[in-house]
């Protein structure tokens, strides 16, 4: 008998939670070292006199986002932001000062140093969104000294951050992908299979895992998490028991798990002459602890 089907796992949401809230400190920590260098390098230039002024407030930002980081990081994060914006502003004002800018190109400045400072601090993994993270920068920064209009350079900034938050949920995604396959590595072996794999074909995780017997499961994760599965050399109702056996080892992972599909076809009770073959019952059977 030979079958297949769905797993979904009711921790999903938690996964990407945990993911996300750690993509977050990660971020808000390089946003604070960022922070923190710049206010000691505008410490020791008497040029930009603000930082000494103000750094009893930035300190204050600097510690509230620290202080926050480990249970509130969306707080540290909007903590880090603001203190980096008053970096960006006093290194504004101290250039604005010395070049006797106007307020339309001042205005320019801040959001462009403002935002430079930001993508510097958003670390992006997948090789095509680094690619694109590295060139909007180095973009952004050939444009400090070239005549830009407020509306303009708001835009592209827009457009810039838009493209970084869309490479960082790429990111988690495959973050949060490479738990489950963790996961199910574990429960396979702990179930004794023999596995082969992982490996990643046309945006497709897929694991190969035998039993002492010869039988074989396909395991294939897509890039939205969902994971499906292929049984062959089964007997009866032992294909379904195999899935289910492997659900229980992934239990004692914290991984709660059901079958959420289940299509079977056993070529043996066809009937000479049949014109349906006796597939497509879609069974749901709960892995509960």
């Amino acid at each position: 008998m030979s079958g297949g089907g769905y797993i979904s796992v009711k921790q999903m949401e938690r996964m990407r939670e945990e993911a996300r809230r750690s993509q977050v400190r990660e971020e808000c920590q390089a946003l604070l070292e960022r922070t923190a260098a710049l206010l000691e390098q505008g410490k020791q230039n008497l040029s930009t006199s603000g930082f000494v002024s103000e750094s009893s407030e930035l300190d204050k930002l600097v510690g509230e986002a620290y202080s926050q980081m480990s249970l509130s990081p969306d707080q540290a994060l909007q903590s880090a932001r603001l203190a980096i914006a008053q970096v960006s502003a006093i290194q504004t004002e101290a250039r604005a000062k010395k070049q006797m800018w106007g307020e339309e190109r001042r205005k320019v400045d801040e959001l462009l140093s403002r935002t430079i400072n930001q993508l510097k601090s958003i670390s992006i993994k997948n090789k095509e969104g680094q690619k694109a993270h590295q060139s909007n920068i180095a973009r952004l920064e050939k444009m400090t000294d070239v005549p830009l209009s407020l509306v303009t350079l708001e835009s592209m900034v827009e457009e810039t951050l838009n493209g970084a938050r869309e490479s960082q949920a790429r990111d988690l995604q495959e973050e949060v992908r490479k738990e489950l396959v963790r996961r199910l590595l574990g429960g396979l072996r702990a179930s004794n299979y023999v596995i082969s794999g992982p490996v990643l074909k046309d945006g497709r995780v897929e694991i190969l895992a035998t039993t002492p017997a010869g039988k074989k499961v396909r395991f294939e994760i897509n890039d939205q998490c969902r994971i499906g599965f292929d049984l062959d050399g089964f007997i009866g109702e032992t294909c379904k028991d195999a899935v289910d056996a492997v659900l229980e080892r992934l239990r004692s992972d914290g991984t709660d798990g059901e079958i959420e599909q289940f299509n079977w076809h056993n070529p043996y009770k066809i009937k000479k002459g049949a014109k349906d073959l006796p597939h497509g019952a879609a069974q749901v059977r709960e892995a509960r602890r």
